[in-house]
C-alpha cells in the first residue's frame, strides 16, 4: 500500500524523537525499539498509544490528521 506522506507529520515526529527515549516509547508500546526508530511518521493506528505513553498530544504529533480523528480510538466504532 503506498500512499503520501504529510510533510508536517515528518517534521513533527522528527522533531519529537529528537528529545524521546524511542527505546522507551517502544517498550512501553510492547514493540521493538527497531520498529519505532524506522517510523517516518507515527502509524494512525499507533497515534493513539504513543500520545498516551509520551504525553504530547495526537494533534501535535501527527498535524496531518484532524483533531477529532487523532483523538479517537481503536475501539471507536466509525
Amino acid at each position: 500500500m503506498s500512499r503520501t506522506l504529510d510533510p508536517r507529520a515528518i517534521s513533527a515526529w522528527s522533531r519529537y524523537r529528537k528529545v524521546l527515549n524511542l527505546s522507551a516509547v517502544a517498550r512501553d508500546l510492547g514493540i521493538s525499539p527497531v520498529s519505532v526508530f524506522n517510523w517516518r511518521t507515527i502509524p494512525d493506528d499507533r497515534l493513539a498509544a504513543v500520545s498516551r505513553a509520551t504525553g504530547i498530544p495526537a494533534d501535535m504529533l501527527r498535524p496531518d490528521i484532524p483533531k477529532r480523528l487523532a483523538e479517537r480510538q481503536p475501539w471507536d466504532a466509525d
